[in-house]
């Protein structure tokens, strides 16, 4: 509430003859100040104030002046001082209880600010700004319906009195009287038809009933009369993409961004559209708004499909992809587009943690790095054509993914020169950060630092001696690895491990821990019978004691337990798995998210049924088809399940696995290794195949373009397939009842519109034949919850 009660502060009070001249100068000071003061000079204003308060100390106005000058400018107890002078004054002056009382609320001092307001009411009842005033107040104290009652006064005293109907909208939006906030803002709209606000504020009351149609209209309209009312283009965004009109959605989000980039609900909404609808091409203000969102972990992995298609849109990209065709040195002669490109903040803040999931992308930077070894020459010095921050950058890419580019037999020569320069170096008495940065980066590019033999040492050197781009190589290369074998020599078995699957799996993942990923959206919070009741809708839940037990039986890299604890913060996750380097990875990145709510040990599923505890979750996702016998595992599961218990599974669709059987007869059929330099070898040979040829369907498919990844999509150890009704099969062995698929919202629509029949969802039968109709529904698994009958 921004108010000048100037015009209520040349009121005379009473002199007697002998202050008249004091009083005729105080006054005229005054008037000189406020003249200051209205030519936007407020250091002369406060100095005429000051000057008024000298010439008659008795004189009111002259300490309310110099009040309100204190108080624009931040001296908010100097301005209360000086109010409670002009009051001391004139005890009567409803004005300085009035500006007392806003400056106590200002300063955070809420009960002060009440006794103000209600006094400078008691003085004069016909002040609507301080009925407004005293609104404000009686909403910080938590005394809504009483502020809700001051405001009702200020409109009764002044019907078009804008400022406190649009308050009054915003407490009855805060209480979800969205009808009566609707109301306010028409009456609003009766006085003034061309006022933004109210059009923006009846929309979010349409908005927040549903009327979708008609917030949608208001919306525009706050628009036309305000095109840069950047809350309007926001919520208009959140009701576009709501309504499935995601590109419009995504312009508005970008202008509301450049406005006010920091909002944390609008970013995590255009981070989201953009997931479904990616921008192709991004000028100077979109690769702005993208860079912000880059930077943010929790969003970036909605952003790939945008950074992929911005990347390969761009004019320094294509001018590489036509070098890397060719075979040229894109290095010999640099074009302005391609220096441009290896120098691009956007580019240098997404490629260490996008992965590529495009062949073209991995065509490029594969050929990229490949010249970048090539033209090395110096242990002290990298070519200046090539940006030492894109090489960080790209060696932090493919060190995520495995190094899975392929390597030709001269870059092995190449590399093989390089490890030795570094071991020198590594060797040398005192180690020289920067001497040692350029070669050790162009080997991160190869293979990770941590194989390097005496890298153990750079541990030693201050963090500060280093490059900003090549720090992060240090941390996720060196002090990374070094935490998980500290956290690998902790950990502690909680069951043998002797069947002859269950050890060639661990041996798999021990090699390839899989995925390693590196950023996790963020989530809001809930509890276990929040979930309990959304999946069990007309059924009584009971409330748990905390902590709430739950079980991850097979968590690997420990995406999916940091999930679950994060989101059920009430819980007590016991997470299990073979694999020691998957679990420390978990670990590690359990104490990154400073979680305390979960426990790993190692074990084998099968034999977890000699566990003292029951588990009011139970989740297995992507790990009951890696054993020998599935049916065992489960059933083992259900066993530590508690009787009203809730269990996850994921298993892999053999309608949506077909797919992958090409890549997999032809890695068979090629006899590759399932090692590091068989895996490339495959991948390379694969991507080299002409269109049309069945093992290159993997193309589409991220984990193919890791090395972990595509072990365990086409050279896994052990692997099952299951259909619905082998599910269904398994579910009424077990003694379980079907709850539904998670799926996306557009699987959803699409499967309701099949089948209309509100118990459809749980309906196996009905999902079979919607298989049938879309194969790729369940491309990444069957995944469902499912319970005790």
């Amino acid at each position: 509430m921004n108010f000048s009660l100037r015009r209520l502060l040349r009121r005379d009070t009473t002199e007697s003859p002998a202050s008249a001249s004091a009083r005729r100068q105080a006054r005229a000071f005054v008037d000189q100040g406020v003249a200051a003061d209205n030519s936007g000079n407020a250091a002369k204003a406060q100095e005429y104030f000051r000057r008024a308060v000298a010439a008659d100390d008795a004189y009111a106005p002259a300490h309310m002046n110099l009040g309100l000058a204190l108080q624009a400018a931040g001296e908010l107890p100097a301005a209360i001082a000086s109010y409670e002078r002009a009051i001391a004054a004139e005890p009567e002056y409803a004005a300085a209880h009035y500006n007392l009382a806003r400056a106590h609320l200002l300063h955070g001092q809420s009960l002060q600010a009440e006794t103000a307001f209600r006094t400078a009411l008691r003085w004069r009842d016909d002040f609507p700004e301080a009925w407004v005033g005293l609104a404000g107040a009686l909403e910080a104290l938590g005394r809504d319906e009483d502020a809700l009652a001051a405001l009702d006064k200020a409109t009764a005293l002044r019907s078009d009195y804008v400022g406190a109907l649009l308050n009054g909208f915003l407490l009855l939006r805060k209480l979800g009287r969205h009808e009566d906030a609707a109301a306010k803002s028409r009456r609003v709209l009766e006085s003034e038809p061309e006022n933004h606000l109210a059009h923006g504020t009846l929309a979010m009351s349409l908005h927040n009933l549903g009327r979708l149609a008609d917030a949608e209209t208001s919306y525009r309209r706050a628009l036309t009369f305000n095109p840069n009312y950047t809350e309007a283009k926001a919520n208009l965004a959140l009701l576009l993409q709501a309504t499935g009109r995601i590109p419009e959605s995504v312009a508005l989000l970008m202008d509301a961004l450049t406005e006010d980039p920091t909002h944390v609900q609008w970013r995590r909404s255009l981070a989201e559209a953009l997931s479904v609808a990616p921008l192709h091409r991004a000028g100077a203000r979109k690769r702005k708004v993208l860079l912000s969102l880059c930077q943010d972990e929790n969003l970036l992995g909605f952003l790939l499909p945008s950074i992929v298609a911005v990347i390969k849109g761009d004019e320094g990209f294509q001018a590489l992809q036509k070098s890397a065709r060719q075979g040229d040195d894109p290095f010999t002669a640099v074009v302005p587009a391609v220096a441009a490109f290896l120098r691009d903040p956007f580019l240098l803040a997404a490629l260490p943690h996008m992965q590529m999931v495009d062949a073209s992308l991995e065509e490029v930077f594969t050929h990229l790095r490949r010249n970048i070894l090539l033209r090395f020459k110096s242990g002290e010095a990298v070519d200046p054509q090539v940006p030492a921050d894109f090489i960080c950058a790209l060696a932090r890419q493919c060190f995520y993914w495995g190094y899975a580019f392929f390597v030709a037999e001269d870059e092995v020569a190449r590399l093989t020169h390089w490890l030795k320069v570094a071991h020198a170096l590594l060797d040398e008495p005192v180690l020289r950060p920067r001497t040692l940065e350029p070669s050790l980066a162009v080997v991160a590019l190869y293979d990770s630092l941590h194989h390097v033999q005496g890298s153990a040492r750079l541990l030693a050197c201050p963090m500060a001696e280093w490059s900003e781009a090549f720090r992060p190589i240090v941390r996720e290369q060196i002090e990374n690895r070094k935490r998980e074998r500290e956290i690998a020599m902790q950990l502690t078995a909680i069951t043998p491990i002797d069947d002859e699957i269950s050890k060639a799996v661990r041996a798999q993942y021990e090699d390839n821990p899989y995925p390693r990923w590196v950023t996790l959206p963020s989530s809001g919070t809930d509890t276990i019978e929040a979930l309990s009741k959304r999946l069990l809708p007309n059924q009584d839940i009971r409330t748990r004691p905390r902590p709430v037990p739950v079980l991850i039986a097979g968590c690997g890299t420990g995406r999916q337990p940091i999930s679950f604890a994060r989101a059920y913060p009430d819980s007590q996750i016991l997470s299990i798995d073979l694999s020691l380097a998957s679990l420390a990875y978990a670990a590690r990145m359990t104490e990154r998210f400073g979680l305390t709510n979960l426990t790993y040990r190692q074990g084998d599923i099968l034999k977890l049924g000699s566990l003292d505890a029951r588990f009011a979750v139970i989740e297995c996702c992507g790990v009951l088809h890696h054993l020998d016998d599935p049916m065992a595992g489960w059933r083992t599961l259900v066993g530590l399940l508690e009787p009203d218990g809730l269990m996850r599974i994921a298993l892999y669709s053999e309608k949506a696995r077909y797919a992958f059987q090409g890549a997999k007869d032809f890695a068979r059929q090629g006899r590759f290794p399932a090692t590091p330099d068989g895996i490339r070898a495959c991948r390379h040979a694969i991507m080299l195949l002409p269109d049309g040829h069945p093992a290159r369907n993997v193309l589409a498919w991220a984990d193919f373009f890791s090395l972990d990844g595509c072990r365990d999509m086409i050279m896994h150890v052990q692997e099952h397939q299951f259909t619905l009704p082998r599910i269904e099969q398994c579910l009424d062995q077990l003694g379980l009842q079907f709850l539904g698929f998670e799926c996306t919202a557009e699987t959803s629509s699409r499967f309701s519109e099949m089948f209309p029949g509100g118990d459809a969802n749980t309906n196996l039968e009905a999902w079979d034949a919607f298989e049938r109709a879309y194969p790729n529904t369940f491309a990444g698994m069957y995944c469902f919850w499912c319970c005790r009958r």
